[in-house]
């Protein structure tokens, strides 16, 4: 991540596979800066063919905005694949984008000056159609 706002929201809170989680602790926040990005390390060179992108629930939806996705190979190899926007103060996601590619590294940045990168979670599919969409919450149980 290109920066970390506290310790508490670390780029490890992006890519821990926790979107039940809908309280501010589970979601990574930069500084306010330029450019801010999410960048995700494979390992090795794989073949990426979609990018899901939860953004946070609450306040601040719109931070999300106009998105880039990048697609990095061990070699230093750069392309965008994909972008998007978030238009608004209601816009949670998950966005799922088609971004086919061999990559090491998947980027999520927000391009422009004074922007916060504020997300839930980030998954990146090798599959050749999107995952189904996650069931929606259970309403509350009355007593």
């Amino acid at each position: 991540m290109s920066s970390t706002f506290e310790a508490s929201y670390t780029a490890s809170r992006c890519i821990d596979s926790v979107v039940s989680d809908v309280s501010i602790s589970g979601v990574c926040r930069s500084n306010d800066e330029a450019n801010p990005y999410l960048r995700i390390d494979l390992g090795a060179d794989l073949n990426v063919a979609w990018v899901q992108i939860y953004n946070r629930i609450g306040c601040c939806q719109e931070r999300l905005g106009y998105f880039k996705l990048w697609l990095e190979s061990a070699s230093g190899v750069r392309t965008q694949c994909a972008s998007g926007t978030c238009g608004g103060s209601s816009c949670p996601g998950p966005f799922m984008l088609s971004c086919v590619g061999s990559a090491r590294y998947v980027e999520v940045l927000l391009p422009g000056s004074n922007r916060i990168l504020n997300l839930r979670e980030v998954y990146v599919f090798a599959a050749s159609h999107p995952p189904s969409p996650p069931p929606p919450p259970l309403p509350p149980q009355l007593p």
